[in-house]
Protein backbone atom coordinates (compact mmCIF):
# COMPACT_ATOMS: atom_id res chain seq x y z
CA UNK A 1 0.00 0.00 0.00
CA UNK A 2 1.15 3.34 -0.77
CA UNK A 3 1.49 5.93 2.14
CA UNK A 4 1.94 9.89 1.52
CA UNK A 5 5.53 9.76 4.38
CA UNK A 6 3.82 12.67 6.16
CA UNK A 7 1.17 10.52 6.96
CA UNK A 8 3.16 8.74 8.82
CA UNK A 9 4.62 11.39 10.90
CA UNK A 10 2.73 11.65 14.52
CA UNK A 11 1.56 8.49 14.71
CA UNK A 12 2.22 6.23 18.09
CA UNK A 13 4.44 3.00 17.94
CA UNK A 14 3.47 0.66 20.35
CA UNK A 15 6.06 -1.75 22.18
CA UNK A 16 4.97 -4.79 23.57
CA UNK A 17 4.81 -3.25 26.99
CA UNK A 18 4.23 0.48 26.44
CA UNK A 19 4.51 3.31 23.97
CA UNK A 20 7.87 3.88 22.38
CA UNK A 21 6.90 7.17 21.29
CA UNK A 22 5.54 9.26 18.11
CA UNK A 23 6.80 8.94 14.55
CA UNK A 24 9.02 12.33 14.33
CA UNK A 25 11.28 11.61 11.17
CA UNK A 26 12.05 8.87 8.62
CA UNK A 27 14.94 7.89 7.34
CA UNK A 28 15.12 6.58 3.62
CA UNK A 29 17.81 4.94 1.63
CA UNK A 30 19.19 6.95 -0.91
CA UNK A 31 18.96 4.35 -3.93
CA UNK A 32 15.50 2.73 -3.27
CA UNK A 33 13.57 5.23 -1.64
CA UNK A 34 12.79 3.12 0.84
CA UNK A 35 11.88 4.34 4.71
CA UNK A 36 14.60 2.30 6.10
CA UNK A 37 14.01 3.79 10.03
CA UNK A 38 11.20 5.44 11.67
CA UNK A 39 12.37 8.13 14.34
CA UNK A 40 10.38 7.36 17.56
CA UNK A 41 10.24 10.81 19.77
CA UNK A 42 9.26 10.38 23.28
CA UNK A 43 10.37 11.52 26.98
CA UNK A 44 9.73 7.39 28.44
CA UNK A 45 12.23 6.31 26.22
CA UNK A 46 14.72 7.80 29.11
CA UNK A 47 18.32 9.77 28.68
CA UNK A 48 17.83 9.76 24.85
CA UNK A 49 14.56 11.53 23.57
CA UNK A 50 14.52 9.64 20.24
CA UNK A 51 15.00 6.00 18.83
CA UNK A 52 14.97 4.23 15.52
CA UNK A 53 12.91 1.65 14.42
CA UNK A 54 13.07 -0.45 11.54
CA UNK A 55 9.71 -0.92 9.55
CA UNK A 56 11.25 -4.56 9.55
CA UNK A 57 10.24 -4.81 13.25
CA UNK A 58 6.42 -3.03 12.70
CA UNK A 59 3.15 -5.15 12.67
CA UNK A 60 1.60 -4.17 9.64
CA UNK A 61 -1.26 -1.71 9.47
CA UNK A 62 -4.92 -3.22 9.28
CA UNK A 63 -7.04 -1.37 7.52
CA UNK A 64 -8.32 0.67 10.41
CA UNK A 65 -5.22 1.08 12.33
CA UNK A 66 -3.61 4.28 12.97
CA UNK A 67 -0.57 3.34 15.62
CA UNK A 68 1.82 0.62 14.67
CA UNK A 69 2.77 -1.99 16.90
CA UNK A 70 6.45 -2.76 17.19
CA UNK A 71 7.58 -6.67 17.97
CA UNK A 72 9.96 -4.74 21.03
CA UNK A 73 9.48 -4.18 23.95
CA UNK A 74 10.81 -0.51 25.47
CA UNK A 75 13.62 -1.77 27.37
CA UNK A 76 14.99 -3.11 24.32
CA UNK A 77 14.92 0.43 22.18
CA UNK A 78 15.78 2.88 25.60
CA UNK A 79 19.25 4.29 25.30
CA UNK A 80 20.01 2.89 21.76
CA UNK A 81 20.21 6.61 19.55
CA UNK A 82 23.41 7.19 20.47
CA UNK A 83 24.12 10.15 18.41
CA UNK A 84 21.93 9.97 15.32
CA UNK A 85 21.45 13.99 15.95
CA UNK A 86 23.98 14.38 13.62
CA UNK A 87 23.00 11.75 10.76
CA UNK A 88 23.04 7.66 10.95
CA UNK A 89 26.76 6.08 10.50
CA UNK A 90 26.54 2.44 8.94
CA UNK A 91 28.13 1.82 12.44
CA UNK A 92 25.05 2.54 13.98
CA UNK A 93 23.56 0.44 11.27
CA UNK A 94 25.19 -2.33 12.04
CA UNK A 95 24.79 -2.08 15.55
CA UNK A 96 21.23 -1.88 16.15
CA UNK A 97 21.14 -4.81 13.05
CA UNK A 98 23.04 -7.02 15.46
CA UNK A 99 20.89 -5.53 18.34
CA UNK A 100 17.22 -6.69 16.90
CA UNK A 101 18.10 -9.23 14.52
CA UNK A 102 16.84 -6.14 11.89
CA UNK A 103 18.02 -7.28 8.25
CA UNK A 104 20.99 -5.68 6.52
CA UNK A 105 19.66 -4.44 3.71
CA UNK A 106 23.20 -2.58 2.58
CA UNK A 107 24.28 -5.85 2.28
CA UNK A 108 22.01 -7.24 -0.74
CA UNK A 109 21.33 -6.58 -4.08
CA UNK A 110 21.53 -3.22 -5.39
CA UNK A 111 22.67 -2.14 -2.54
CA UNK A 112 26.23 -3.74 -2.42
CA UNK A 113 26.85 -2.53 -5.80
CA UNK A 114 25.94 1.21 -5.34
CA UNK A 115 27.64 1.33 -1.83
CA UNK A 116 30.80 -0.01 -3.66
CA UNK A 117 30.14 2.35 -6.48
CA UNK A 118 30.18 5.17 -3.69
CA UNK A 119 33.08 4.09 -2.01
CA UNK A 120 35.26 3.81 -5.29
CA UNK A 121 34.57 7.63 -5.85
CA UNK A 122 32.42 6.28 -8.88
CA UNK A 123 30.38 9.41 -10.07
CA UNK A 124 29.57 8.76 -13.42
CA UNK A 125 26.00 7.81 -15.21
CA UNK A 126 24.97 4.04 -16.40
CA UNK A 127 22.43 3.79 -19.09
CA UNK A 128 20.49 1.09 -17.73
Amino acid sequence: MLQNASGLLGRVIQASDGILGNVSNLYFDEHLWRVRYLVARADRLGGNETALISPSSLRPLRAREHDFTANLTVDQVRNQSGGIENGLSRETEEYLSSRHGWPRYWAAEPFAQAEAETTCGDTSVRDS
